[in-house]
């Protein structure tokens, strides 16, 4: 091998394990997402509560005042598909 490095943006230096690809998250505006909210494509967390997390196109996006950012982390959108299924459920605490 001449010169560089045999690792790859895809592995994990701490571990030895490939990682997942990390990708740019999305953005949307406050404008854009309230016409995803309005024609039923984002659902937020909770209806009434919790309304910053919203799931549209297959991901978690978390929103502020300047608008939504979509959660690229994998393990971060199953939490909050089981906090939903708990939330909607009635079940906080199983």
């Amino acid at each position: 091998m001449t010169g560089g490095s045999a690792m790859t943006e895809n592995f994990h230096p701490a571990t030895g394990d490939a990682a997942e690809p990390v990708r740019t998250p999305r953005t949307l505006t406050p404008e854009e997402m309230l016409e995803y909210i309005d024609n039923g494509g984002a659902v937020p967390l909770n209806s009434g509560r919790h309304d910053m997390f919203l799931r549209y196109d297959g991901s978690w996006w978390i929103g502020d005042a300047i608008g939504f950012t979509e959660i690229t982390d994998i393990e971060q959108n199953a939490r909050l598909d089981r906090w939903r299924q708990r939330l909607s459920d009635g079940a906080l605490w199983s």
